[in-house]
């Protein structure tokens, strides 16, 4: 019996793989990215494979690793399917610094658990100026400590709208178009943040521990759980390491739980 529900768990977890790998992964901008507020920038990523990424948001975020805040939404209603580039305007934002990142999510989704993003780059002033980060390092666990044994050290700092900005929509949405139409209805506030809910992370721990002893297969449930977060984790790695990557749960590094979608 115990070997019929690992075999399962294996098969969950795998089945958890292919899902993870399919994803849209967005290589542009990099981290050699300078992009000055009114120009157009142009973000790449691979297709997604799975068919099920035909209804995508950017979103172009600030933050450390820890506590990821929403600066503004760039565009919805993507097909990250067929399209493999979107070129929009770079919004007016302060402070003028590489801090800046946009992050890829279902648009139905109520979490970030199936997210990807980039790196963090520099969004100047429309003069081509700009200011360092106003943080050095990236905090621990904690979301307060500085972490000053990670190498090399990802600068980070929180961002907002310096003048409103409308989110986009595609106006021909077939793979290789990248023109977009303004949607003069849908304009979000920079005041929305994304944080990591340590309260909802301990009740899911708790609830999570008491399926286990409840029954085996909740057990083997968890454990497939547990083997997905882990595949996934390597993404939330690159992101310590400022590199883009993919969302683990509640992005896997120092935090597994809820985390609220707020905009």
């Amino acid at each position: 019996m115990l070997s019929s529900f690992l075999a399962s768990a294996v098969v969950l977890a795998l089945s958890a793989v292919v899902v993870v790998q399919a994803a849209p992964e967005p290589s542009e901008p990099s981290g050699a990215t300078s992009a000055a507020v009114g120009s157009s920038l142009t973000t790449t990523w691979a297709a997604d494979t799975t068919g099920s990424w035909t209804d995508t948001t950017i979103r172009l975020m600030s933050g450390n690793n820890f506590n990821f805040q929403l600066v503004t939404p760039i565009a919805t209603g993507i097909d990250a399917t067929t399209l493999t580039s979107y070129t929009f305007e770079v919004p007016d934002v302060t402070p003028n610094a590489q801090i800046y990142f946009l992050l890829f999510n279902p648009t139905n989704a109520t979490d970030y658990s199936l997210a990807t993003y980039t790196t963090r780059f520099l969004i100047t002033a429309a003069d081509g100026s700009s200011t360092e980060p106003a943080n050095a390092t990236q905090p621990l666990s904690d979301g307060v400590t500085p972490d000053t044994t990670t190498t090399p050290a990802v600068p980070w700092g929180v961002g907002t709208l310096a003048s409103a900005y409308s989110v986009t929509t595609p106006s021909n949405n077939t793979a290789g178009s990248s023109d977009s139409a303004s949607s003069s209805a849908v304009v979000e506030s920079s005041s929305s943040t994304i944080e990591a809910a340590a309260s909802s992370t301990a009740e899911v721990a708790s609830s999570t521990a008491a399926a286990t002893r409840s029954s085996a297969a909740a057990s083997a449930s968890a454990s497939a759980a547990a083997a997905s977060t882990t595949t996934a984790a390597s993404g939330a790695e690159k992101v310590l390491l400022g590199g883009g990557g993919r969302g683990a749960g509640a992005f896997v590094v120092g935090v597994v739980g809820a985390v609220a979608l707020m905009i």
